[in-house]
């Protein structure tokens, strides 16, 4: 067992936000991906407000060293989540790490505190790689913004709260 911000896990290994779809892992090999899960903790694909369908094709360009993608975060928005992914993935047998994104401070501390409400959850990793509308700056980017964000959500949860 190793810790991980205050999460026991059985090993190391824990998926990139939205690398895995456990969903459809789950209706392809049902029950037994259950038994041998892959990860020790499951991180969630990025989650917003409200639904995104994320960027028109292409999404994928193929370099010689490897690849560029621009999904554009397609997701069900928190509505969506809550009634239809939060279901399957709080049944998964590793904690589960949910991935949250918004354009502003207000937006991401919704999202916060509405997932600090489920037991399902046991973490939350904050997307900071896209702008705050008020400021312009990328929150991750600027030390100041970080820290903005930071300050306004850690009193929303005393769940562990994970940068990406």
């Amino acid at each position: 067992m190793i810790e991980f911000c205050g999460l026991a896990l059985a090993h190391r290994v824990i998926n990139g936000s939205g690398t895995f779809d456990a969903i459809a892992a789950r209706r392809t090999f049902g029950d037994a991906l259950l038994a041998d899960f892959p990860f020790a903790a499951f991180v969630s694909k990025t989650v917003t407000l409200a639904p995104r369908q994320g960027n028109p094709p292409p999404r994928l360009w193929e370099q010689p060293a490897g690849l560029i993608n621009s999904i554009g975060l397609p997701n069900r928005g928190l509505d969506g989540y809550l009634e239809r992914d939060l279901p399957e993935l709080g049944a998964l047998p590793v904690p589960l790490i949910v991935n949250v994104m918004g354009f502003a401070r207000e937006e991401v501390g919704r999202l916060v505190a509405a997932f600090a409400a489920r037991d399902e959850v046991a973490a939350l990793e904050l997307n900071v790689s896209c702008p705050n509308v008020e400021s312009g700056l990328v929150m991750g980017a600027d030390p100041g913004e970080t820290a903005a964000l930071l300050e306004h959500v850690r009193p929303l949860t005393s769940k562990p709260l994970i940068g990406s």
